[in-house]
C-alpha cells in the first residue's frame, strides 16, 4: 500500500492553502505560520462576520462560509 507524501525537497512550488477560520488562533497562529514558510502560500480565509484579514494579508480572499472557499479552484489544502 502507498500513501502520497510531499517532498518538500522535490516539491518547489508552495501549496496553496486556504485557513477555515480568522479567530485567535487563525489570527495569532495559524496564518502566521502559513504566511512565513516557504512550502504554503495563503490564498484564502473564512471569516464569518468581520472582514480583517485582509489588513494583515492583501493579497488573500475572504470568504463568509466554508462551502465558498472550498469552490475556490486555486486552494489545493
Amino acid at each position: 500500500m502507498t500513501f502520497f507524501t510531499t517532498n518538500y525537497s522535490t516539491h518547489p512550488m508552495p501549496i496553496q492553502t486556504g485557513l477555515l477560520a480568522y479567530g485567535m488562533s487563525g489570527r495569532v497562529f495559524h496564518a502566521p505560520f502559513l504566511h512565513a514558510s516557504p512550502h504554503f502560500t495563503l490564498r484564502a480565509v473564512v471569516e464569518r462576520t468581520h472582514r480583517t484579514a485582509a489588513t494583515a494579508y492583501p493579497d488573500i480572499s475572504s470568504y463568509g462560509s466554508m462551502a465558498d472557499l472550498l469552490a475556490n479552484p486555486s486552494c489545493e489544502v
